[in-house]
């Protein structure tokens, strides 16, 4: 932590009111670093500021970030609890133990409240009178349990809202009917429902293999179908097993009876499947307990948590939970895993057995009676029956931490080897440690896409992707050599971007550029009168440019015109013929722009200069501004032969992209010669020195570029430091079982996946436009009554 920084926080934590609440660390840039609560937020807050401190590894580089800091403060130490445990699952602090991505957890939703419940798998669970089961860690096995389920309680699977007619509806429905024989399905009479949102006339395939029970057309009433479907499966969740083995029995004793050899076996091996569960239940007594025994381990910082659920005394499952972040002891752990994880749970136990109580032991007490609405005894065991099911649980977590490890230090030392070898294989003069991987993807040259993939350290950053709507390449043109050159160029111009080395270099060439003053009016009004077929001619006024001189003369001038409505157009751009191809343009404009705070500035250009443009970051759209309607009539006037078009530069999306701005160590891009060919090019255009290398599909060639030309003999030149050492005219001689090989075909297969992700994306979007999109007036809603309306007069048209 900067010295001013803590002399600042110290004297500012001295000012806290001596008050229980919840504090929050932040960084310089006011990222939540660590989210805490406190009986008294001031002597909890000084110890990590105070001269001398002594913290843990993990907490010191914590602290070394922090720049300022927030407090909430509370009534008491159960309002700073809750609050903590909201903040923490929706900031997810860095510093924080945390359960790792809820996201892959899973609940069995039963949706008791509706006439006819449903069942399915959420990944949340709401306040809607439903029953949930869960949190479950494997999505896989509650599909598969359900799935099972089925076959013997005929749950329905679809997502329709089935209610019966009540009494006075059916009376009144009747006598508009008059009086009919009554309809038999399968000799029974069906009852009378309604299905809200209705997904198909008749009922599904399911009924006909006996795997739902039909209510949609009312061939089962609701007592009826719960006892049937429902509570089956909600005493399968509840670990209450007798039932479906009892009615697999049944079933199987009466196939066998009737010589259904096949199903009978089946239903064999289904109650082999049900007995192998309860063979999970090593412990077991006639107590009666509804218990959850959390068993924690703690390695090397990383923690992890094992939860075995005890129901009518009897273990019904077991729940595993590896903790992001780093803790320092288990009272810790579980001080912040216990609100996170019984925030969310339904099915609340009578006991919680751990192996060390909380620190904050009083305040957890009170927020899981809270919770559930009688007290929830939260019990540390020395001996007996609930003291070997703790020591059996941390004995599961200690194993798992240690499995999870040894499988981190496994990958790591595989990632490092795989890292050296592509070095050397290489040639590199260091360890690629950031390796950007690009691929093509269209269809049939429709909706071409580059994508750009990003591995740190063997590992995939997935939020330094990127992807590329390539717009060199007219619909229907192929040309993958074109569309990964455009790709690769739009996305390393980034590393070459940089106003005071280009302004140095241009002072290098004797080119000065500077705000215009007064002395340049009467120059510049010149300037502009001799190109005035290519420049704005309206009110010339020195200060509203940027100006570009070499040796007292004007050999470029950009400038922006703001308008009555403070809409801001770049009004004015020209430079020179014998000054351009050297970036000046580009470069005057960027400069103008970075001027600018907030807003938009909008341009008319020619549709030639597309391209020009979209490299500093403008973009097409479909109309402007009405101030510049006027201007817009005459441009497209002057420039009918060429055409004109839109774009806008958005001054709020134009932050630094972190990846953009990273430098790559490797750059693999998927193809041979060709593709390396073209992107080599493009890298000797931006005059950058990063290695690169193409990596074939076909044959799972690795290709390099070739040899740089030999300097002439008796040259003192030598070659460009950085780079690839290496280069090959074929294929690399490269072992099949080559860890490097492997890294980069993950990297290859991961570039393959994210194009063709985000062409079948941008096809979607083109299927779903309209001629209405980007139309004045023309919202969504109105868009959708205009698509009704076209499609209802094809339709009486055609009647």
């Amino acid at each position: 932590m900067p010295v001013s920084f803590l002399t600042s926080l110290r004297r500012r934590v001295r000012s806290i009111p001596p008050s229980s609440g919840v504090y929050r660390w932040l960084d310089a840039k006011g990222n939540v670093l660590y989210v805490g609560k406190a009986k008294q937020l001031k002597n909890r807050m000084q110890t990590y500021v105070q001269a001398g401190a002594k913290h843990s590894p993990w907490t010191a580089i914590m602290v070394r970030q922090i720049a300022d800091f927030d407090i909430t403060v509370t009534n008491s130490e159960l309002e700073a609890l809750m609050l903590e445990a909201n903040l923490i699952k929706e900031l997810r602090p860095k510093y924080n133990i945390l359960l790792k991505d809820d996201k892959n957890y899973v609940y069995v939703k039963v949706t008791t409240q509706d006439t006819f419940p449903r069942i399915d798998v959420v990944r949340q669970m709401d306040n809607d009178g439903a029953t949930y089961f869960g949190p479950k860690t494997s999505a896989l096995e509650v599909r598969e349990s359900l799935a099972f389920l089925r076959t013997l309680f005929p749950f329905r699977n679809c997502k329709m809202a089935i209610e019966t007619v009540n009494s006075e509806q059916l009376t009144i429905n009747k006598a508009a009917k008059g009086p009919q024989e009554p309809t038999i399905l399968n000799g029974v009479i069906p009852i009378d429902v309604v299905c809200k949102d209705r997904d198909r006339p008749t009922p599904c395939v399911d009924y006909h293999i006996k795997q739902c029970s039909a209510p949609c057309i009312g061939l089962i009433d609701p007592v009826q179908y719960r006892a049937l479907a429902i509570d089956g499966v909600l005493s399968f969740f509840r670990g209450k097993y007798q039932e479906v083995e009892a009615k697999l029995v049944q079933r199987m004793k009466e196939a066998a009876a009737a010589n259904k050899f096949e199903i009978a076996a089946r239903l064999r091996d289904q109650l082999a499947r049900m007995k192998k569960m309860q063979e999970h239940q090593i412990i077991s007594d006639t107590s009666g307990a509804n218990s959850d025994t959390i068993g924690a381990a703690l390695l090397s910082g990383h923690a992890f948590i094992v939860l075995l659920k005890e129901r009518d005394g009897k273990l019904i499952g077991e729940e595993s939970f590896a903790l992001q972040g780093t803790a320092e002891n288990l009272s810790d752990v579980l001080e912040q895993f216990l609100p996170q994880y019984y925030a969310g749970v339904s099915d609340l136990p009578d006991m919680i057995v751990v192996g060390e109580a909380p620190s904050d032991r009083t305040a957890i007490d009170e927020w899981l009676k809270n919770l559930r609405g009688k007290k929830i005894r939260l019990h540390v065991p020395e001996r007996g029956k609930k003291s070997k099911l703790l020591l059996l649980a941390e004995k599961n977590a200690d194993s798992k931490v240690r499995q999870s490890e040894a499988k981190w230090e496994s990958e790591v030392r595989k990632v490092e080897a795989a890292q050296k070898e592509l070095a050397d294989l290489l040639g590199l003069s260091a360890i690629p440690r950031r390796i950007e991987g690009y691929d093509i993807s269209h269809l049939g040259g429709t909706a071409t896409v580059g994508s750009m993939v990003v591995f740190v350290n063997g590992k995939p950053k997935r939020e330094h992707y990127r992807s590329f709507n390539i717009r060199s390449l007219k619909e229907g043109d192929v040309d993958d050599y074109k569309a990964l050159a455009e790709a690769l160029k739009r996305r390393l111009k980034y590393l070459t971007l940089d106003l005071k080395k280009e302004e140095l270099a241009l002072k290098v060439a004797e080119i000065l550029v500077h705000k215009g003053r007064k002395e340049d009016q009467t120059p510049l009004e010149a300037f502009v009168k001799s190109h005035e077929d290519q420049v704005d001619p309206e009110k010339i006024v020195a200060k509203d440019f940027l100006i570009a001189e070499k040796g007292k003369k004007i050999v470029g001038c950009v400038r922006l015109k703001i308008y009555k409505d403070t809409t801001v157009e770049l009004a004015t751009l020209f430079i020179e013929e014998s000054f351009r191809g050297v970036g000046l343009g580009q470069f005057l404009v960027r400069k103008l722009l970075g001027g600018i705070k907030k807003g938009k500035v909008y341009l008319i250009t020619k549709t030639t200069l597309e391209e020009f443009y979209a490299n500093i970051g403008f973009r097409p759209i479909r109309e402007m501004p009405e101030a510049l309607h006027p201007k817009v009539a005459i441009c497209e006037k002057l420039h009918c032969n060429g055409g004109v078009m839109f774009m806008m530069f958005d001054v709020t999306k134009q932050k630094p992209d972190e990846s953009f701005l990273s430098m790559p160590d490797l750059i693999l891009v998927d193809g041979g010669k060709g593709q390396l060919a073209a992107c080599t090019k493009i890298l000797e255009e931006l005059k950058l020195t990063i290695p690169i290398a193409g990596l074939a599909k076909r044959e799972e060639e690795i290709f390099l570029p070739p040899p740089p030309p030999a300097p002439p003999p008796g040259s003192a030149e030598q070659p460009v430091e950085g780079g690839s050492s290496a280069h090959s005219e074929g294929p690399l001689a490269v072992p099949k079982d080559s860890e490097a090989r492997f890294l980069l075909q993950r990297i290859r297969d991961e570039a393959h996946r994210f194009a063709n992700a985000k062409r079948e994306k941008r096809l979607e979007s083109a299927l779903l436009s309209s001629a209405m999109d980007g139309v004045k007036g023309i919202g969504p809603k109105k868009k959708a009554e205009g698509l009704k309306g076209k499609v209802r007069g094809q339709q009486e048209q055609k009647n």
